[in-house]
């Protein structure tokens, strides 16, 4: 008799862990499908990393890494991750604030030199707290005319921080500071400017020390200071119906708005420890406060949260020239979502193919 039971325990066992793999494997052949469907294999592609109930961690890929090569996308390839760089400056300016030595309403006066502030509008009345926000009214350089023509014209140049916000210098305030919100990369230039003066530490060693090293992120570096020997895959814009080249143009790349290089692998260690503020200390209230920006998305002091039908993810969005990133973390269920395209006009793709993929891991 009990050797009758043990055999039909073990029977039962098999059939759950079939059933198990079989579900897994439909949610994984699934995912495939749909971003295949949306990054075809003849232009700029996506790498994706997900973890979640009933999934486990999978990696996908599709597209091409290179155009001009014919090179198929690997899951593993390293990306400019852009925008998303934002999120770690935020996060080197909260610990920060959290050891005391940098205040969310310290104006920049304390840390920066007058005579540059007093080119940047707005630059004497800011507080840190408006930069992480992005309500400082600063205006943006990257739509400044004049810096678009400087950067075709030279682009290998290396900007260095006071050169980029000379271009935000020759604009007038967008708004008076804290009245809204106004995305402007110039806000995390300024924040990178005053991590290095409060840690005298360049921005690449603190992010190497404090987030590469401390999250086993290995592949991942600040582009301006380090590098790795297989680089990364080319940034593309398809604005004119093809694929043209525009990671040859290094504009604000490698500074605190746009510097990292990393792949989905790496990133997915990064997401959780954002969204739940591990790196950060406790004090989360205030990090977790966000104005609403549009379609469900808040921001907060340099984090984002996305609303959805299962709950809110916590992390970042963004576009920047030549790619395209989202990075999510739901804590319950447990999801981790992390995208990357090379092309910068993915952004829409990317945020809707999350949440579909969200719909196949949680409703299945």
């Amino acid at each position: 008799m009990m050797k009758a039971l043990h055999k039909l325990a073990v029977v039962l066992i098999m059939i759950l862990i079939l059933g198990g793999c079989q579900e897994r494997s439909a949610a994984y052949n699934k995912i495939d499908r749909l971003i295949n469907e949306r990054f075809p294999a003849d232009g700029p592609g996506v790498a994706v990393f997900v973890a979640a109930p009933g999934l486990g961690r999978q990696q996908f890929a599709a597209g091409l890494s290179d155009v001009a090569e014919n090179k198929a996308m690997r899951s593993d390839d390293p990306f400019r991750i852009g925008a998303l760089t934002q999120a770690f400056t935020s996060t080197l300016i909260l610990q920060l604030i959290e050891q005391g030595t940098v205040a969310l309403d310290d104006t920049l006066e304390k840390w920066l030199p007058v005579d540059l502030l007093d080119t940047v509008p707005n630059g004497r009345s800011v507080t840190i707290r408006q930069l992480l926000t992005m309500t400082s009214g600063i205006p943006d350089y990257q739509n400044h005319p004049g810096f678009q023509t400087a950067v075709a014209a030279d682009p290998q140049r290396l900007w260095q921080p006071e050169e980029i916000l000379a271009f935000s210098a020759r604009q007038a305030p967008d708004f008076a500071p804290g009245e809204r919100f106004g995305y402007s990369a110039a806000n995390y230039v300024l924040l990178q400017m005053v991590a290095e003066a409060a840690t005298g530490e360049t921005l690449a060693s603190n992010f190497r020390e404090r987030f590469f090293y401390r999250l086993n992120m290995d592949n991942s570096y600040l582009e301006r200071e380090e590098a790795l020997p297989e680089g990364h895959v080319p940034g593309y814009t398809t604005a004119n119906g093809t694929a043209e080249i525009v990671s040859g143009k290094r504009d604000g790349l490698g500074l605190g708005s746009d510097g990292i290089v990393a792949p989905v692998s790496d990133l997915r260690r990064f997401a959780p420890a954002l969204a739940t503020r591990q790196l950060t200390g406790n004090n989360a209230d205030e990090t977790y406060r966000t104005t609403e920006i549009g379609e469900g998305i808040g921001y907060g002091l340099g984090i984002m949260k996305q609303e959805t039908p299962w709950g809110n993810l916590w992390g970042y969005s963004g576009a920047s020239a030549g790619t395209a990133g989202v990075m999510w973390y739901m804590s319950d269920p447990e999801v981790t979502l992390v995208l990357l395209s090379n092309d910068q006009e993915a952004q829409a793709r990317l945020e809707q193919l999350a949440l579909d993929i969200m719909a196949i891991v949680l409703e299945n």
